[in-house]
């Protein structure tokens, strides 16, 4: 049996918590390494073209000049208690002060 693929575009949303289309929130290093969540928490959400398929819902293609970035779905159906969520990004930007002030001297 073929595997059926129908690629069609999309508009995707960049929010805090992940690239939102069709309910489903998705994620790529690229965009944890760009700091797209944080940026779209500080400045609010911003639409991003994208790829995907009828028939596949776990990952979708974001259109780039220069190349195709795969995202894939995150499980978000196990709500995080927001305590938990500030405690981390906390102590993540202790870490990059951190390393910061480690890389001064």
């Amino acid at each position: 049996m073929k595997n059926k693929m129908d690629l069609r575009c999309g508009l995707a949303s960049v929010t805090s918590k992940g690239l939102l289309f069709n309910g489903l929130y998705y994620s790529s290093a690229e965009m944890i390494k760009l700091q797209w969540f944080s940026l779209a928490e500080l400045h609010g959400s911003w639409e991003l073209p994208i790829l995907y398929d009828l028939y596949e819902s776990r990952y979708v293609l974001m259109l780039d000049f220069d190349q195709l970035e795969i995202a894939s779905i995150i499980d978000n159906k196990n709500e995080i208690d927001p305590i938990i969520i500030d405690s981390y990004q906390k102590a993540i930007r202790n870490l990059k002060v951190l390393l910061s002030m480690k890389r001064k001297h």
